[in-house]
């Protein structure tokens, strides 16, 4: 994944790059075609508002996608940790230090990202 910027929606993975360059190449065909086969710009602007209606659903599942993943391993992690039950080991003061850990690595992850 790649950061250009601060702003979340630029945040883009290669599923997303992949996705815009089709849309891109797409684009490009269509408009090439149209000319060759003379079509009216209402069908050709019927033709792009549906295209661009799947790309946006497609887009957004990707996003969603990606920020489900990193909530995803952390429960996958929890799961094991409870289903072991290697917590009941742990003094009070080490069961402390690792809430401490994880919500400063939180903080640290969510700078990285934006």
């Amino acid at each position: 994944m790649t950061k250009t910027t601060k702003n979340p929606l630029i945040y883009q993975s290669q599923k997303q790059k992949i996705l815009d360059k089709a849309k891109d190449m797409f684009m490009k065909y269509l408009e090439q075609f149209a000319e060759s086969k003379n079509l009216p710009e209402k069908d050709l602007s019927l033709i792009k508002k549906s295209f661009e209606e799947v790309y946006l659903e497609k887009k957004a599942s990707y996003i969603f996608e990606d920020k489900l993943k990193d909530l995803n391993g952390y429960l996958n992690q929890a799961l094991i940790h409870a289903i072991s039950g290697t917590y009941k080991n742990q003094t009070k003061t080490e069961n402390f230090t690792n809430v401490f850990y994880y919500r400063n690595k939180k903080s640290e992850i969510a700078y990285e990202r934006y």
